[in-house]
């Protein structure tokens, strides 16, 4: 949405966008497939989910495929509420939690410990999400949240993991990554890549559950009671491009099937363990100009370069 987003000057060609409630932004995306010849749009971030499910018609009608799910189980893996509820239906382990607007802020506390975690009930990374210590920081962190949901903390950050997992068009599993992981400020900064056959085998389980096809990203903690999943991303995630390097390619994975209309090369989802990724500040340089022109093709020009500092 910005021309000072980084992203743009990395690939062939930069292009904003409104953002996903504007009436503009479908449209907008429409007209730019359309000039640029695009085969497939691939949404990276959650606000677009519902809205290019809705659309996906429009983009399908024109030949343009498009990697979102059905308007119906995208709403269910979006909505954080009822992604517990689709847990809990499945008989499998999940966060309790509880809607503010439903039960009382006695009542939560009278059957929760702290700390709690309050988060927006359709927030995505670690936008709108708060770790309360006493009922005074919950009351606070609930008034501050749109929309919230309070919940349990599962685990601790030491036992957390993120898994890739490819599901192809007719809802089967073709394979999935795991990474234990370590965060800073909601993102993965470290994380060591390898089989954890319990934890793939219990993300399996749950993506199955969903119905949705394509990529998802599911993030689970092991508890005393289990490995438990408290947050489902239908959508390509923030290790993505990790995951590739190693040889678990998911994007082309996807773009194999929904482009080509071929069945997914298994191999473009093998990949070697152990591996271990770190992440490091990178800077990237462009001319001031050209960002004064965001609705431009943005390239980095004399400037385009880049400064890796640890």
């Amino acid at each position: 949405m910005s021309s000072e987003s980084v992203g743009l000057y990395r690939g062939d060609i930069g292009l904003t966008v409104p953002s996903a409630d504007d009436t503009k932004y479908v449209p907008t995306l429409l007209q730019y497939c359309k000039e640029y010849d695009i085969d497939i749009v691939i949404p990276g971030t959650d606000p677009e989910l519902p809205v290019l499910a809705q659309n996906k018609s429009h983009f399908e009608e024109n030949g343009i495929a498009i990697h979102v799910g059905n308007p119906d189980t995208t709403a269910v893996a979006t909505d954080k509420w009822k992604t517990v509820s689709l847990l809990q239906e499945a008989g499998l382990p999940y966060p309790e939690s509880y809607l503010p607007a439903e039960t009382s802020i006695a009542r939560i506390c009278e059957n929760l410990d702290f700390p709690l975690v309050v988060k927006a009930r359709h927030g995505s990374g670690s936008n709108d999400l708060y770790i309360a210590t006493n009922r005074n920081e919950l009351n606070v962190f609930v008034n501050r949240t749109d929309n919230p949901i309070v919940q349990e903390v599962v685990g601790n950050e030491d036992s957390e993991y993120t898994v890739g997992v490819i599901i192809d068009n007719n809802r089967n599993v073709v394979d999935a990554i795991v990474m234990k992981r370590q965060l800073k400020n909601g993102s993965t900064f470290h994380a060591r890549i390898d089989s954890y056959p319990s934890v793939r085998e219990t993300a399996i389980e749950v993506a199955e559950t969903t119905g949705l096809t394509g990529s998802m990203n599911i993030q689970l903690r092991q508890t005393p009671e289990g490995r438990t999943t408290f947050e489902i991303n239908p959508r390509f995630s923030g290790t993505t491009a990790a995951r590739a390097e190693v040889g678990f390619n998911g994007v082309d994975a996807v773009v194999q099937e929904r482009v080509f209309n071929t069945e997914i090369d298994q191999t473009m989802l093998a990949y070697d363990t152990p591996v271990t990724m770190l992440r490091y500040l990178n800077e990237f340089f462009i001319n001031s100009e050209i960002m004064n022109n965001p609705q431009q093709e943005l390239q980095a020009g004399p400037y385009g370069r880049t400064s890796d500092v640890i």
